[in-house]
């Protein structure tokens, strides 16, 4: 009996081109997101793309100038903005700012909040952040 080995790098370049019923490949979402990346890269002011991981596994992909077929093996940790700002000469730098740190968030998970309507006004969050002596991170142009 024949056993046939298969690489890592062979079945994540496999796993790049499978498509699930009814959805899309890593390589039909770079062929839909191409467009997109040429229109970000003309403009002139701030662009912002808040998207589902797989595509901002791609937009991170290109924008650090790392081989398309790793996409899928770019970490996106959530509540985190990624900037890039770009290089004479070409080329991006990259800073990334962390939102909400994990112990930030399972402390505002597990204090509640009344109305059960998932977090209270912007001046409720502020006020109770002042309490716990750190400073808030949500809704400050309004203070």
């Amino acid at each position: 009996m024949t056993r046939l080995c298969i690489s890592p790098s062979f079945g994540s370049f496999i796993l790049f081109f499978f498509r699930f019923p009814g959805g899309e490949s890593y390589a039909d979402l770079i062929d839909r997101l191409y467009s997109i990346v040429i229109d970000m890269e003309q403009q002139l002011g701030l662009t912002v793309a808040v998207s589902h991981v797989s595509v901002l596994q791609v937009l991170l992909s290109y924008f650090r100038s790392s081989p398309i077929h790793n996409c899928m093996d770019v970490e996106v940790p959530m509540h985190t903005v990624f900037k890039f700002v770009p290089l004479r000469g070409g080329g991006w730098h990259e800073s990334r700012h962390v939102l909400l740190d994990v112990q930030d968030s399972n402390s505002s998970s597990s204090s509640g909040s009344s109305g059960g309507g998932g977090g209270g006004t912007c001046s409720d969050r502020n006020d109770a952040g002042r309490r716990r002596g750190r400073q808030p991170q949500w809704c400050t142009h309004l203070g």
